[in-house]
């Protein structure tokens, strides 16, 4: 009878260690063998998939002298490369050329769904005023970037880039050292820009808007 026992309790025991070693060794085999599937990694991270985004300013063209007339809307405006949407038009042609698709919007007016941290760089073109860059640019970054640095406790990635037009070269300067102060507060990496005046002739516009194109081309490429 005690035999008995003792055989069921030793059989108990090889079926309890059979359980537990069968898959273990079975485990340790396909795993020498590479037999399980790896997961797939995650795609890398690469600038590939991000490209420039222009945002400007709307406004009337600058000139060295101001048409009433044409702000009252008794006269059409303008034809000049020197209006902001004009100067982006001008650089979204110039990446163009260069194998560049950017996306452009007008600053007011950009979507709420626009996710910042997939364009690199953000150019900004805008109107100097009294020697600082339009409103509408403090404005986006009260709504739109301090809160997307908030987000991602930092510029994640972020970079701009600006053109500055100004009646003068130097009100066009003060500007963008006004731009560059504003984003070294927020952590931001400006990666310079331009500036253009009626004191520059239109070779020298169109110039320095091409210089800004291949200075995004050298960012963004892989």
């Amino acid at each position: 009878m005690r035999t008995s026992s003792f055989t069921k309790a030793l059989l108990v025991v090889i079926l309890a260690l059979a359980a537990w070693l069968v898959p273990l060794w079975w485990a340790l085999r396909k795993k020498d063998e590479g037999g399980f599937p790896t997961a797939a990694a995650p795609p890398p991270s690469s600038s590939d998939s991000l490209k420039p985004l222009i945002l400007y300013v709307e406004g009337w063209p600058t000139r060295r002298k101001l048409d009433l007339k044409e702000i009252q809307g008794v006269t059409a405006e303008s034809e000049s490369t020197l209006a902001p949407a004009h100067v982006a038009e001008s650089l979204y042609a110039e990446l163009g050329a260069l194998g560049i698709t950017p996306e452009i919007h007008r600053l007011d007016r950009t979507p709420d769904s626009l996710d910042l941290a997939k364009f690199k760089p953000v150019v900004f073109i805008y109107p100097v005023r009294h020697g600082r860059p339009a409103a509408e640019v403090g404005t986006f970054f009260d709504r739109r970037v301090e809160p997307f640095i908030a987000r991602h406790h930092g510029a994640a990635g972020l970079s701009v880039s600006d053109i500055a037009v100004g009646e003068t070269t130097a009100d066009t300067e003060n500007a963008r050292a006004s731009f560059a102060v504003m984003n070294r507060y927020y952590g931001i990496p400006h990666g310079g820009g331009q500036c253009l005046s009626p004191e520059q002739s239109w070779r020298e516009e169109r110039q320095r808007i091409a210089a800004q194109a291949r200075a995004i081309h050298e960012e963004v490429k892989p």
